[in-house]
């Protein structure tokens, strides 16, 4: 059974798609999705070994591609800079977990 039949909340992501020439990040345009969003706390091991404590679990649509320092909303939203929409938080990590039957893989991010 697909777990993404059960999302049941809007989720909006911008992915980072370089800098302008001022050094600050841009973006593409919003993509609006459907998700389940966990508002708990997760401790992660960064790249270099640092100690990260995200604020939520959001689980991924596997038609959508997300990169770490995307951001992430829960909601929708047509703003095209997320720096600007209140509560938009970047993407400390991604990773693929199995579902809680281990039957398929879910692509989570970490905020």
């Amino acid at each position: 059974m697909d777990a993404e039949r059960y999302y049941r909340q809007d989720a909006t992501y911008w992915d980072i798609t370089g800098s302008d020439d001022f050094g600050k990040d841009t973006y593409g345009p919003p993509v609006v999705f459907r998700t389940n969003w966990v508002d708990e706390t997760q401790e992660l091991q960064g790249n270099r070994g640092q100690t990260l404590i995200s604020k939520a679990i959001v689980h991924i649509p596997h038609t959508l591609s997300v990169q770490e320092e995307g951001y992430l909303f829960k909601g929708i939203s047509a703003i095209a800079d997320p720096t600007t929409v209140p509560h938009a938080q970047r993407i400390m990590q991604t990773a693929e977990l199995p579902d809680l039957r281990g039957l398929s893989i879910v692509k989570v991010a970490y905020v």
